[in-house]
Protein backbone atom coordinates (compact mmCIF):
# COMPACT_ATOMS: atom_id res chain seq x y z
CA UNK A 1 0.00 0.00 0.00
CA UNK A 2 2.74 2.53 0.88
CA UNK A 3 4.81 1.43 -2.23
CA UNK A 4 2.05 2.12 -4.42
CA UNK A 5 1.09 5.36 -2.94
CA UNK A 6 5.03 6.26 -3.37
CA UNK A 7 4.84 5.20 -6.73
CA UNK A 8 1.45 7.71 -7.38
CA UNK A 9 3.22 10.79 -5.69
CA UNK A 10 6.10 9.85 -8.23
CA UNK A 11 4.39 10.32 -11.20
CA UNK A 12 2.75 13.35 -10.23
CA UNK A 13 5.45 14.78 -9.22
CA UNK A 14 7.01 13.30 -12.65
CA UNK A 15 3.99 15.29 -14.48
CA UNK A 16 4.43 18.80 -13.12
CA UNK A 17 7.93 18.82 -13.84
CA UNK A 18 6.91 17.95 -17.45
CA UNK A 19 5.67 21.78 -17.39
CA UNK A 20 9.10 22.75 -16.42
CA UNK A 21 11.40 24.06 -19.52
CA UNK A 22 14.50 23.00 -17.90
CA UNK A 23 15.55 19.57 -18.08
CA UNK A 24 18.83 18.07 -17.11
CA UNK A 25 21.11 16.46 -20.05
CA UNK A 26 23.89 14.26 -18.28
CA UNK A 27 26.65 14.55 -20.28
CA UNK A 28 24.75 14.34 -23.93
CA UNK A 29 27.21 15.64 -26.53
CA UNK A 30 26.14 18.74 -28.14
CA UNK A 31 25.58 17.95 -32.52
CA UNK A 32 28.10 18.88 -34.50
CA UNK A 33 27.64 22.44 -36.52
CA UNK A 34 27.34 20.06 -40.14
CA UNK A 35 24.36 17.44 -39.70
CA UNK A 36 21.58 16.26 -41.83
CA UNK A 37 19.32 14.42 -39.63
CA UNK A 38 17.14 10.98 -41.63
CA UNK A 39 14.20 12.43 -40.90
CA UNK A 40 11.60 9.59 -41.40
CA UNK A 41 14.07 7.09 -38.82
CA UNK A 42 14.23 10.21 -36.58
CA UNK A 43 10.91 10.65 -36.46
CA UNK A 44 10.20 6.85 -36.09
CA UNK A 45 12.05 6.81 -33.17
CA UNK A 46 11.22 9.68 -31.42
CA UNK A 47 7.32 8.83 -32.11
CA UNK A 48 8.32 5.20 -29.96
CA UNK A 49 9.94 7.41 -27.42
CA UNK A 50 7.14 9.47 -26.64
CA UNK A 51 4.71 7.10 -26.79
CA UNK A 52 2.97 5.89 -24.01
CA UNK A 53 3.71 2.37 -22.77
CA UNK A 54 0.66 0.26 -21.62
CA UNK A 55 3.12 -2.59 -19.79
CA UNK A 56 4.72 -1.84 -16.84
CA UNK A 57 8.13 -1.93 -18.80
CA UNK A 58 8.65 0.85 -22.01
CA UNK A 59 10.58 -2.07 -24.36
CA UNK A 60 14.73 -0.68 -24.97
CA UNK A 61 15.62 0.64 -28.32
CA UNK A 62 18.55 -0.51 -30.12
CA UNK A 63 19.84 1.62 -33.00
CA UNK A 64 22.92 -0.50 -34.74
CA UNK A 65 24.78 0.37 -37.69
CA UNK A 66 28.45 -0.37 -38.90
CA UNK A 67 30.84 2.17 -37.29
CA UNK A 68 30.67 6.00 -39.13
CA UNK A 69 27.00 5.59 -40.04
CA UNK A 70 25.88 8.08 -37.21
CA UNK A 71 24.37 6.22 -34.38
CA UNK A 72 25.70 8.72 -31.71
CA UNK A 73 24.66 11.64 -33.55
CA UNK A 74 21.42 10.49 -34.07
CA UNK A 75 20.90 9.75 -30.70
CA UNK A 76 22.42 12.81 -29.07
CA UNK A 77 19.76 14.90 -31.40
CA UNK A 78 17.01 12.97 -29.61
CA UNK A 79 18.35 13.65 -26.62
CA UNK A 80 18.21 17.58 -27.53
CA UNK A 81 14.79 17.62 -29.02
CA UNK A 82 12.61 19.67 -27.15
CA UNK A 83 9.28 17.11 -27.29
CA UNK A 84 11.86 14.33 -26.02
CA UNK A 85 13.37 16.65 -22.93
CA UNK A 86 9.59 17.88 -22.13
CA UNK A 87 8.18 13.84 -22.07
CA UNK A 88 11.42 12.76 -19.85
CA UNK A 89 11.51 15.55 -17.46
CA UNK A 90 13.46 13.83 -14.71
CA UNK A 91 16.52 13.96 -17.19
CA UNK A 92 18.30 12.59 -20.26
CA UNK A 93 21.25 10.81 -19.36
CA UNK A 94 24.33 9.78 -21.34
CA UNK A 95 26.74 6.59 -20.67
CA UNK A 96 29.15 5.84 -22.96
CA UNK A 97 29.70 1.93 -22.55
CA UNK A 98 32.94 0.89 -25.23
CA UNK A 99 34.76 -2.35 -25.10
CA UNK A 100 36.79 -1.82 -22.29
CA UNK A 101 33.95 0.13 -20.11
CA UNK A 102 33.91 -0.55 -16.03
CA UNK A 103 30.15 -1.50 -16.11
CA UNK A 104 30.25 -1.06 -12.24
CA UNK A 105 31.95 2.42 -12.75
CA UNK A 106 29.40 3.42 -15.01
CA UNK A 107 26.22 2.13 -12.89
CA UNK A 108 27.99 4.37 -9.90
CA UNK A 109 27.70 7.67 -12.29
CA UNK A 110 24.43 6.91 -12.71
CA UNK A 111 23.18 6.53 -9.74
CA UNK A 112 25.04 9.57 -8.39
CA UNK A 113 23.34 11.60 -11.52
CA UNK A 114 20.22 10.24 -10.48
CA UNK A 115 20.71 11.26 -6.74
CA UNK A 116 20.65 7.90 -5.80
CA UNK A 117 22.75 7.02 -2.53
CA UNK A 118 25.77 4.01 -3.42
CA UNK A 119 25.04 1.32 -1.50
CA UNK A 120 25.91 -1.36 -3.70
CA UNK A 121 29.38 -3.25 -4.51
CA UNK A 122 28.93 -5.53 -7.32
CA UNK A 123 26.85 -5.34 -10.70
CA UNK A 124 23.94 -7.47 -10.11
CA UNK A 125 22.83 -5.32 -7.24
CA UNK A 126 23.46 -2.10 -8.94
CA UNK A 127 21.12 -3.15 -11.51
CA UNK A 128 18.62 -3.73 -8.50
CA UNK A 129 19.51 -0.37 -7.29
CA UNK A 130 18.67 1.32 -10.61
CA UNK A 131 15.94 -0.57 -11.21
CA UNK A 132 14.10 1.13 -7.42
CA UNK A 133 15.57 4.10 -8.86
CA UNK A 134 13.79 4.72 -12.27
CA UNK A 135 10.44 2.63 -11.26
CA UNK A 136 8.45 6.09 -11.18
CA UNK A 137 11.11 8.70 -13.11
CA UNK A 138 10.22 10.06 -16.29
CA UNK A 139 14.01 9.36 -17.43
CA UNK A 140 15.67 8.54 -20.74
CA UNK A 141 19.16 6.46 -20.57
CA UNK A 142 21.31 6.91 -23.81
CA UNK A 143 23.92 3.46 -23.67
CA UNK A 144 26.41 3.99 -26.49
CA UNK A 145 28.49 2.35 -28.29
CA UNK A 146 27.67 -1.34 -26.66
CA UNK A 147 29.61 -3.95 -27.75
CA UNK A 148 29.02 -6.34 -24.84
CA UNK A 149 25.90 -8.36 -24.03
CA UNK A 150 26.52 -8.18 -20.17
CA UNK A 151 25.78 -4.39 -20.53
CA UNK A 152 22.32 -5.35 -21.51
CA UNK A 153 21.97 -7.39 -18.12
CA UNK A 154 23.98 -4.30 -16.32
CA UNK A 155 21.48 -1.76 -17.18
CA UNK A 156 18.45 -3.77 -17.50
CA UNK A 157 16.17 -1.76 -15.64
CA UNK A 158 13.26 0.03 -17.76
CA UNK A 159 10.21 0.94 -16.02
CA UNK A 160 6.68 1.96 -16.95
CA UNK A 161 8.37 5.73 -18.00
CA UNK A 162 11.93 5.31 -17.99
CA UNK A 163 13.52 4.70 -21.58
CA UNK A 164 16.69 2.90 -22.43
CA UNK A 165 18.00 3.55 -26.07
CA UNK A 166 20.90 1.79 -27.39
CA UNK A 167 23.31 2.24 -29.98
CA UNK A 168 25.67 -0.28 -31.32
CA UNK A 169 27.48 -1.54 -34.58
CA UNK A 170 27.24 -4.96 -33.29
CA UNK A 171 24.22 -6.86 -35.45
CA UNK A 172 24.33 -10.04 -33.24
CA UNK A 173 23.76 -7.43 -29.55
CA UNK A 174 20.67 -5.95 -31.66
CA UNK A 175 19.56 -9.95 -32.16
CA UNK A 176 20.23 -10.75 -28.86
CA UNK A 177 18.09 -7.67 -27.63
CA UNK A 178 15.47 -8.46 -29.70
CA UNK A 179 15.08 -11.65 -28.57
CA UNK A 180 15.50 -11.82 -24.55
CA UNK A 181 14.36 -8.14 -24.05
CA UNK A 182 11.80 -7.55 -26.85
CA UNK A 183 13.80 -4.79 -27.48
CA UNK A 184 12.61 -2.53 -30.51
CA UNK A 185 15.18 -2.42 -33.31
CA UNK A 186 16.39 0.49 -36.11
CA UNK A 187 18.79 0.33 -38.87
CA UNK A 188 20.69 3.09 -39.40
CA UNK A 189 21.77 3.21 -43.48
CA UNK A 190 24.17 5.18 -45.35
CA UNK A 191 23.10 8.07 -46.66
CA UNK A 192 20.94 8.26 -50.06
CA UNK A 193 22.77 10.40 -52.79
CA UNK A 194 20.82 13.16 -52.30
CA UNK A 195 21.42 13.58 -48.18
CA UNK A 196 25.21 12.78 -48.86
CA UNK A 197 25.48 15.23 -51.35
CA UNK A 198 23.31 17.64 -49.00
CA UNK A 199 25.49 16.47 -46.14
CA UNK A 200 28.97 17.27 -48.34
CA UNK A 201 28.27 20.30 -49.58
CA UNK A 202 27.46 21.60 -45.57
CA UNK A 203 30.79 20.61 -44.44
CA UNK A 204 32.64 21.89 -47.95
CA UNK A 205 31.14 24.17 -50.29
CA UNK A 206 31.74 21.30 -52.64
CA UNK A 207 28.86 19.33 -54.53
CA UNK A 208 30.40 16.80 -56.80
CA UNK A 209 28.71 13.68 -57.42
CA UNK A 210 31.45 12.00 -57.85
CA UNK A 211 33.42 12.64 -54.94
CA UNK A 212 30.24 11.76 -52.87
CA UNK A 213 29.98 8.54 -54.57
CA UNK A 214 33.72 7.71 -54.31
CA UNK A 215 33.01 8.21 -50.03
CA UNK A 216 30.75 5.83 -50.41
CA UNK A 217 27.81 7.77 -49.28
CA UNK A 218 29.49 7.37 -45.61
CA UNK A 219 29.00 10.24 -43.22
CA UNK A 220 32.35 9.42 -41.40
CA UNK A 221 34.19 9.41 -44.71
CA UNK A 222 32.33 12.80 -46.26
CA UNK A 223 33.80 14.61 -42.87
CA UNK A 224 37.03 13.61 -43.20
CA UNK A 225 37.00 14.29 -46.88
CA UNK A 226 35.20 17.86 -46.30
CA UNK A 227 38.52 18.88 -44.18
CA UNK A 228 40.58 18.02 -46.61
CA UNK A 229 38.63 18.96 -50.03
CA UNK A 230 39.37 22.94 -49.91
CA UNK A 231 43.10 21.91 -50.34
CA UNK A 232 42.78 19.76 -53.13
CA UNK A 233 40.62 19.69 -56.70
CA UNK A 234 37.97 17.25 -57.00
CA UNK A 235 38.94 15.09 -59.87
CA UNK A 236 42.36 14.68 -58.10
CA UNK A 237 40.94 13.41 -54.85
CA UNK A 238 38.59 11.53 -57.03
CA UNK A 239 40.98 9.94 -58.65
CA UNK A 240 43.15 9.20 -55.66
CA UNK A 241 39.78 7.68 -54.12
CA UNK A 242 39.85 5.00 -56.69
CA UNK A 243 43.36 4.12 -57.28
CA UNK A 244 43.78 0.39 -56.10
CA UNK A 245 47.37 1.21 -55.00
CA UNK A 246 46.32 4.44 -53.07
CA UNK A 247 47.06 3.55 -49.36
CA UNK A 248 43.89 4.99 -48.15
CA UNK A 249 41.74 2.41 -49.17
CA UNK A 250 43.84 -0.59 -47.59
CA UNK A 251 43.90 1.28 -44.63
CA UNK A 252 42.45 -0.43 -41.32
CA UNK A 253 40.68 1.97 -39.02
CA UNK A 254 43.54 2.40 -36.61
CA UNK A 255 45.38 3.91 -39.87
CA UNK A 256 42.91 6.26 -41.19
CA UNK A 257 43.39 7.63 -37.50
CA UNK A 258 46.77 8.17 -38.14
CA UNK A 259 46.37 9.76 -41.50
CA UNK A 260 43.38 12.00 -40.15
CA UNK A 261 45.90 12.89 -37.45
CA UNK A 262 48.88 13.17 -39.28
CA UNK A 263 47.31 15.69 -41.97
CA UNK A 264 45.78 17.64 -38.86
CA UNK A 265 49.13 17.86 -37.14
CA UNK A 266 50.54 19.40 -40.59
CA UNK A 267 47.94 22.28 -39.92
CA UNK A 268 49.39 23.06 -36.27
CA UNK A 269 51.69 25.67 -35.43
CA UNK A 270 55.16 25.24 -33.51
CA UNK A 271 52.83 24.61 -30.22
CA UNK A 272 51.64 21.42 -31.49
CA UNK A 273 47.52 20.53 -31.09
CA UNK A 274 45.89 23.34 -29.25
CA UNK A 275 46.84 25.66 -32.06
CA UNK A 276 44.81 23.33 -34.08
CA UNK A 277 42.30 24.70 -36.82
CA UNK A 278 38.53 25.21 -35.41
CA UNK A 279 37.05 24.11 -38.87
CA UNK A 280 33.77 22.07 -36.93
CA UNK A 281 35.47 18.64 -36.48
CA UNK A 282 39.15 19.38 -34.93
CA UNK A 283 38.31 20.58 -31.99
CA UNK A 284 35.15 18.15 -31.51
CA UNK A 285 36.86 14.67 -32.57
CA UNK A 286 40.86 14.79 -31.62
CA UNK A 287 40.73 12.96 -29.08
CA UNK A 288 38.73 10.17 -30.28
CA UNK A 289 41.44 9.54 -33.09
CA UNK A 290 43.87 9.81 -30.63
CA UNK A 291 42.38 7.39 -28.33
CA UNK A 292 41.25 5.09 -31.45
CA UNK A 293 45.15 4.96 -32.58
CA UNK A 294 46.27 4.14 -29.17
CA UNK A 295 48.18 7.08 -28.74
CA UNK A 296 46.33 7.28 -25.02
CA UNK A 297 49.76 8.78 -23.36
CA UNK A 298 49.42 11.51 -25.94
CA UNK A 299 45.71 11.98 -25.22
CA UNK A 300 46.31 12.31 -21.32
CA UNK A 301 48.88 14.59 -21.75
CA UNK A 302 46.76 16.60 -23.68
CA UNK A 303 43.62 16.60 -21.65
CA UNK A 304 45.81 18.41 -18.73
CA UNK A 305 47.07 20.68 -20.77
CA UNK A 306 45.23 24.69 -19.87
CA UNK A 307 45.41 25.73 -23.16
CA UNK A 308 44.20 23.01 -24.72
CA UNK A 309 41.09 22.62 -22.50
CA UNK A 310 40.71 26.35 -22.90
CA UNK A 311 40.32 26.05 -26.84
CA UNK A 312 38.29 23.52 -26.48
CA UNK A 313 35.88 25.10 -24.56
CA UNK A 314 36.17 27.78 -26.53
CA UNK A 315 35.31 26.12 -29.54
CA UNK A 316 32.72 23.48 -28.47
CA UNK A 317 31.13 23.21 -24.69
CA UNK A 318 31.58 22.04 -21.31
CA UNK A 319 29.70 18.97 -22.49
CA UNK A 320 31.90 18.19 -25.06
CA UNK A 321 34.49 18.95 -23.41
CA UNK A 322 33.62 16.48 -20.76
CA UNK A 323 32.85 13.96 -23.01
CA UNK A 324 37.03 13.54 -23.48
CA UNK A 325 37.05 12.38 -19.99
CA UNK A 326 35.67 9.38 -20.52
CA UNK A 327 37.83 7.82 -22.73
CA UNK A 328 40.98 7.09 -20.47
CA UNK A 329 40.64 6.54 -16.63
CA UNK A 330 42.99 8.04 -15.16
CA UNK A 331 43.16 9.56 -11.55
CA UNK A 332 44.18 12.77 -12.36
CA UNK A 333 42.13 13.81 -14.91
CA UNK A 334 38.96 12.18 -13.16
CA UNK A 335 40.23 15.18 -10.70
CA UNK A 336 39.92 17.57 -13.76
CA UNK A 337 36.78 16.06 -14.94
CA UNK A 338 35.27 16.43 -11.64
CA UNK A 339 36.00 20.04 -11.30
CA UNK A 340 34.63 20.70 -14.87
CA UNK A 341 31.53 18.32 -13.91
CA UNK A 342 30.55 20.67 -10.94
CA UNK A 343 31.05 24.11 -12.50
CA UNK A 344 29.54 23.02 -15.48
CA UNK A 345 26.07 25.12 -15.17
CA UNK A 346 28.32 28.15 -14.15
CA UNK A 347 30.56 27.44 -17.68
CA UNK A 348 27.45 26.46 -19.95
CA UNK A 349 26.80 30.64 -18.76
CA UNK A 350 30.43 32.20 -18.87
CA UNK A 351 33.68 29.96 -20.33
CA UNK A 352 35.93 32.89 -19.21
CA UNK A 353 35.15 31.37 -15.90
CA UNK A 354 37.33 28.24 -16.53
CA UNK A 355 40.53 29.10 -14.59
CA UNK A 356 38.84 30.42 -11.79
CA UNK A 357 37.00 26.91 -11.63
CA UNK A 358 40.43 25.08 -11.59
CA UNK A 359 42.16 27.08 -9.03
CA UNK A 360 39.32 27.57 -6.68
CA UNK A 361 38.84 23.64 -6.59
CA UNK A 362 42.06 22.11 -6.86
CA UNK A 363 45.01 25.31 -5.72
CA UNK A 364 44.53 24.09 -1.82
CA UNK A 365 44.75 20.59 -2.30
CA UNK A 366 47.43 19.05 -0.10
CA UNK A 367 47.40 15.90 -1.77
CA UNK A 368 47.85 17.33 -5.08
CA UNK A 369 51.15 19.28 -3.82
CA UNK A 370 53.80 16.73 -5.81
CA UNK A 371 51.47 16.44 -8.53
CA UNK A 372 53.20 17.78 -11.51
CA UNK A 373 50.40 17.51 -13.59
CA UNK A 374 48.04 18.90 -11.80
CA UNK A 375 50.47 21.49 -10.47
CA UNK A 376 51.54 22.54 -14.17
CA UNK A 377 48.12 22.58 -15.19
CA UNK A 378 47.18 25.40 -12.20
CA UNK A 379 50.23 27.23 -13.35
CA UNK A 380 48.84 27.70 -16.89
CA UNK A 381 45.29 28.68 -15.04
CA UNK A 382 46.95 31.33 -12.93
CA UNK A 383 48.89 32.77 -15.62
CA UNK A 384 45.61 33.69 -17.70
CA UNK A 385 44.30 35.17 -14.20
CA UNK A 386 47.19 36.58 -12.17
CA UNK A 387 45.34 38.77 -9.94
CA UNK A 388 43.36 35.27 -8.38
CA UNK A 389 43.59 34.86 -5.12
CA UNK A 390 43.24 31.76 -2.57
CA UNK A 391 40.65 32.44 -0.10
CA UNK A 392 42.86 30.80 2.52
CA UNK A 393 46.76 30.81 2.85
CA UNK A 394 47.51 27.22 0.91
CA UNK A 395 50.77 25.22 0.18
CA UNK A 396 50.94 27.29 -2.52
CA UNK A 397 51.78 30.69 -1.09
Amino acid sequence: MVDTKQQEIGRKLGELKKLNQYVTLSHVPALPRHFVKNEFLFNEIKTKLLAKSSDEQRAPIVLQGISGMGKSVMAAALGHDTDIQHAFSDGIFWLRLCADADLLERQVALVSALDGTIDFVDIEAGAERLRKLCATRFCLVILDDVLDAGVLSAFNFVGQHCQVLITTHDKELLEFAQYFMTALGYEIKPFTEQQAVEFFSHCVDVTDVNLVRACDYSPLILKLMGNVASQWDSSELIERLQDDDYEYLEAEAERLDEHLLAAYRRQCGQHGWVSGPNDGYFFEYLCMHLHSAGRDNELKLLLLDFDWIRNKLEATSVLALLNDYEWLEDTDLERVKNVLSRGALVLLKNKQELATQLLENLWGDKSLQDNKNIQALLNQAKELVPDWQPAFPTFNE
